[in-house]
């Protein structure tokens, strides 16, 4: 039993490994610009994390609304949250490399106090 689940996630995940290569070459007949191969690779992926979520289900039995939500969800949060911090930065200070340092470190200091107090 535990062989075949094995067996059926190599097979998922080959596949949709070489899904891109035939994605891409028809993406590229049809006129798309090279950024094209990225999209399909990025969606290729979340794809696969959808398999490897279900497969995890299968196989360990993880609780995929607990995965979701502190691996997905507490990160992301801390991630816009961070973000929004710089864009108010970037609006109010003038293009360099003072803004660069500030914005890097402001940053940081935001994404690690959220980060730390989400867990």
């Amino acid at each position: 039993f535990p062989v075949t689940i094995i067996r059926d996630f190599q097979i998922t995940e080959t596949l949709l490994s070489l899904l891109i290569i035939p994605i891409s070459y028809a993406a590229f007949s049809l006129g798309h610009s090279p950024h094209v191969f990225f999209v399909v690779a990025i969606i290729l992926a979340c794809v696969k994390a959808i398999g490897r979520l279900y497969f995890g289900k299968r196989i360990c039995g993880i609780n995929i609304n607990l995965y979701l939500k502190n691996i997905i969800v507490r990160p992301l949060i801390s991630i816009l949250i961070a973000t929004s911090f710089i864009a108010l930065m970037q609006v109010f200070m003038e293009p360099g490399f003072l803004r660069l340092v500030a914005v890097c470190f402001l940053f940081l200091v935001v994404f690690s106090m959220m980060t730390n107090r989400l867990n």
